[in-house]
């Protein structure tokens, strides 16, 4: 009777564990599912931001080529107003004054595109710091190259805006300067222009290789983060079919237990004869 009684004890716990295995297992699906889930929109997010910022890189290298070859040509104008006469003076004065305006707005284009940039590349790194507090391991120090980067370039483009002010006075003689000295001075300014226009230019380039760098380190980092997080919940998953056959080991020794061990009938009247 004592083996029978153990054999249904241990039946009955080994079902019960048995039963916890499944239910740890599904506990450990659940939450790798919602981790992976959440790693793939955390990276996905930084890596929208940093796509956005690189989509908008070619435009503004297209608006600082337009600004180098409108420079260019209000150095030519301006190189020969002064062997023009006084009525064609003044049409190449308009003139220059229009593409003057145009080399403001194509620099304006450019800095609007970089401050937005900027904008994108912050909330990048918000969502890097948003993640780090959530245990993430992403450094929000790799965006800093790329916000110094950016500042730089703006730097350079509100140089070229401001030497562009200087430009469009170059009608109106300084005090005690001579025609000459003026058109020497415009195009100073001009060539400081084109020489910080080429310097953005080739910053623009150094800045998108660094930009893609950045973008590849975080896929990886996304791919890195999604294995790990596959390879615990697999050594989660072995741990509790361990447990589990230790279980099933269990039920089958109080089920044999059980088999083995028929109830004792209780004694039937004698006969005597």
């Amino acid at each position: 009777m004592f083996n029978r009684l153990a054999g249904i004890l241990a039946l009955s716990f080994g079902l019960v564990g048995v039963a916890g295995c499944a239910a740890g297992a599904y506990c450990v699906w659940l939450v790798w599912s919602r981790l992976d889930r959440a790693n793939g929109k955390f990276f996905d997010a930084i890596d929208r931001g940093l796509g956005a910022v690189q989509d908008r890189v070619p435009v503004v290298q297209q608006r600082v080529k337009d600004a180098k070859f409108t420079t260019a040509e209000i150095t030519d104008a301006v190189r020969g107003w002064a062997g023009k006469k006084i009525q064609e003076r003044i049409v190449t004065q308009l003139e220059i004054e229009r593409r003057v305006e145009t080399l403001s707005g194509q620099l304006q284009a450019a800095a609007l595109r970089l401050d937005a940039s900027t904008e994108a590349v912050l909330d990048v790194r918000q969502v890097i710091e948003l993640g780090q507090s959530l245990g993430a391991s992403v450094d929000p120090a790799s965006t800093d190259e790329v916000l110094d980067q950016l500042a730089l370039l703006r730097g350079k483009v509100q140089q070229a805006q401001q030497t562009v002010d200087e430009v469009r006075r170059f009608a109106a003689p300084g005090e005690g300067e001579s025609l000459e000295d003026r058109l020497v001075r415009v195009a100073g300014l001009l060539a400081r222009i084109l020489l910080t226009l080429s310097d953005a230019d080739r910053r623009l380039d150094d800045f998108a290789a660094r930009l893609s760098e950045v973008r590849a380190d975080t896929r990886q980092l996304k791919e890195r983060t999604s294995r790990y997080l596959l390879l615990g919940s697999v050594a989660c998953y072995a741990l509790l079919a361990w447990l589990a056959a230790g279980q099933a080991a269990l039920c089958g020794w109080g089920w044999r237990r059980f088999l083995c061990c028929p109830a004792e009938r209780a004694p039937g009247p004698s006969h005597t004869g």
